[in-house]
């Protein structure tokens, strides 16, 4: 029997890991896991520091700020819209983000015919989208045999380069990692791929054009599958605020510090500051925000970045929502906290299994549109 290589041995052990973060649990964390994972330790999907729709799942904290977005059930009335838009397309239609459907229905979607085959298994690229703030894949799976596992449970993991470098380029030069995640599609043979820059946290600009090289690896098939993507930015992007604002309640300094909206995406970055002589509590790194307009409506977050140093005092977290409405006259950016049961390892829960938070008023922000 021949050994397993390196690669191969790293590529099995990233998978385990995998498993285990995606089973579904209630949120009952170790002090050693809970600082493995806010320390950057702790891959989300197939790459650290990324967290989305799908932690919740995943058995992440920040999974809380949202359920899954996409169940894959489409009702009657959805399937029979979905009929009457291009196929090559209906995967961000039916993503449950409004970005990503707002993009589609707009034209700010780029078409591919992009593909490879391995042991009779093909996977797709049938559409991406790029707004200068985040990438989006729509990923296909084709097969003879009929699987039992969604795509997303058959991925091991995904590597990725921009015009032949390591996507890993781009983040800043510290422990702060740009994250892969992957969301459900359609149906179990579908799948929604995102990465985001960190240009807010100190990492490069994405090129508005460039190729993407995705090199997917699935279990049961040594080969990776290997696509390359033709990129291109298909929206502009504007800051409308940047308002370098701080609140200070409780030891802490909360900041904002940008908000900038795409057609696709509002991303709102945030810094919190301690004392240097204080450590991050857990409380404190799970901290989240809620963003809600003069009218009352909430913004959906879709995901986003957060990173802290080891041992330090700066925690700073890049925020997704959905795309604001153009005739919106403030935001209120409302901090809270996750209660904890007093082990400090469980969250709160109400009667329905959603954690409970507090609010903090003091560090609350309200900004103006920038017309």
């Amino acid at each position: 029997m021949s050994m397993p290589t390196k690669q191969t041995a790293e590529r099995e052990f990233r998978y385990l890991e995998k498993l285990i973060r995606e089973t579904p649990v209630h949120i009952d964390l170790t002090d050693q896991v809970m600082s493995r994972l806010y320390k950057g330790s702790l891959p989300e999907q197939v790459r650290p520091k990324k967290w989305g729709r799908a932690v919740w799942v995943a058995a992440s904290v920040f999974a809380l700020f949202v359920i899954v977005a996409s169940t894959g059930l489409v009702s009657p009335v959805m399937a029979e819209s979905l009929k009457k838009i291009p196929v090559l397309s209906s995967l961000f239609q039916a993503a449950g983000d409004l970005g990503l459907k707002t993009a589609d229905e707009a034209g700010m979607v780029t078409k591919l015919d992009v593909a490879d085959t391995h042991d009779g298994v093909t996977l797709q690229v049938p559409v991406a989208a790029f707004d200068g703030t985040r990438v989006s894949l729509g990923l296909e799976r084709k097969h003879g045999a009929a699987a039992t596992d969604t795509i997303g449970e058959q991925i091991q993991t995904i590597d990725l380069s921009i015009n032949g470098k390591p996507v890993q380029t781009y983040a800043p030069g510290n422990s702060n990692t740009i994250g892969i995640s992957t969301y459900p599609g359609m149906d179990k043979d579908s799948s929604i791929i995102e990465f985001s820059d960190l240009h807010n946290q100190g990492g490069r600009p994405f090129p508005d054009k460039f190729e993407l090289s995705l090199s997917v690896y699935l279990n049961g098939i040594q080969e990776p599958f290997v696509l390359k993507i033709p990129v291109s930015k298909n929206t502009t992007k504007e800051q409308i605020a940047a308002p370098n604002v701080s609140r200070h309640a409780q030891e802490l300094d909360f900041t904002l510090k940008k908000i900038e909206r795409t057609p696709i995406t509002t991303t709102i970055s945030t810094q919190i500051a301690i004392p240097i002589d204080k450590k991050l509590t857990l409380p404190i790194q799970t901290m989240g925000i809620e963003v809600v307009d003069d009218t009352g409506k909430k913004l959906k977050l879709l995901g986003g970045n957060s990173w802290n140093d080891t041992d330090g005092h700066l925690l700073m977290t890049d925020y997704h929502f959905e795309p604001l409405l153009s005739d919106y006259k403030t935001l209120t950016i409302k901090p809270f906290y996750y209660l904890f049961q007093d082990d400090k390892h469980s969250f709160v829960l109400d009667g329905n299994g959603t954690p409970q938070i507090a609010f903090i008023p003091e560090l609350e922000i309200t900004v103006s549109a920038n017309r």
